[in-house]
């Protein structure tokens, strides 16, 4: 018999981490579901996108997020409290970007 598991998002975060070599946003989105917590990490990433318009090709940059599998994999699984969550990530934040004030 199949399980079905839901969880609802309660909370959404954008951290822009700027350092004197490096730029980058991300979004941790935080879940709850019937066990505890569980967050999301995803990173903007900018892309190049082609329209083509009759004959023509449009150049169109589209910044969007992307899921960071580089979090994700070992970083943000289940806990019993959300802010275990935030404080775990911003933890891993000051990791790449030395202390975030």
């Amino acid at each position: 018999m199949a399980e079905l598991k839901q969880y609802e998002l309660i909370k959404t975060i954008i951290y822009k981490v700027d350092t004197k070599d490096d730029y980058a946003e991300y979004k941790l989105e935080v879940y709850k579901g019937n066990n505890g917590f569980k967050g999301i990490i995803y990173r903007k990433d900018c892309y190049r996108m082609l329209a083509h318009c009759d004959e023509n090709f449009i150049g169109i940059d589209k910044n969007l997020f992307t899921l960071d599998n580089n979090f994700n994999r070992c970083l943000i699984n289940y806990d019993e409290l959300e802010e275990n969550i935030i404080n775990h990530f911003y933890i891993e934040l000051e990791k790449i970007g030395g202390h975030l004030n």
